[in-house]
């Protein structure tokens, strides 16, 4: 896939928040398995798209910048 895109969804544009959830249960699925690389490309590409994530104990949250 190319760099904007994760898992097949590609993020060009304005990214939908159902886009989004889906994106973070792959992100979640990916650091499960140690995958810190694709969870690290996960981020950063949501980064690229205005998605800032909070993590914490409690799990991840997500906000538009």
């Amino acid at each position: 896939y190319p760099d904007s895109c994760i898992m097949g969804v590609c993020v060009d544009g304005g990214v939908s928040n159902a886009e989004i959830e889906e994106l973070l249960a792959d992100r979640a699925q990916a650091r499960l398995y140690k995958a810190w690389a694709e969870s690290d490309r996960m981020r950063d590409v949501l980064a690229e798209h205005g998605i800032v994530l909070d993590v914490s104990k409690g799990g991840t949250a997500w906000r538009r910048s």
